[in-house]
């Protein structure tokens, strides 16, 4: 099962997060992605995830940027699963558009 970014992901619909769908992400079963936008299509929060077979290097170049042009990321690595989510807060809001690149 594949992701996208918000833009480029075919099989999206809108609807309330619910505790199935959660679930549902949690099993694999279903992608669930968040986007918590202001009224001007801003954000203060960006969340990445990372789950290919090179998701080790992937983690480590997106830490790299994150320090240089943003701040330290949280990480979240779930190692049995071979995957990683990073989850951060901005110091000022980033358009949703900036923040997918």
């Amino acid at each position: 099962m594949k992701g996208g970014t918000f833009q480029t992901f075919a099989d999206k619909s809108y609807q309330a997060l619910t505790e199935e769908h959660l679930i549902k992400h949690l099993k694999g079963e279903q992608v669930v992605g968040l986007y918590p936008l202001l009224p001007d299509n801003k954000s203060w929060f960006i969340a990445a995830d990372f789950d290919e077979a090179d998701w080790i290097e992937e983690c480590r170049t997106f830490i790299k940027i994150c320090e240089k042009m943003i701040s330290q990321p949280t990480l979240s690595a779930h190692v049995p699963a071979k995957a990683a989510m990073f989850g951060y807060f901005l110091k000022n809001p980033m358009k949703h558009s900036e923040a997918e690149k």
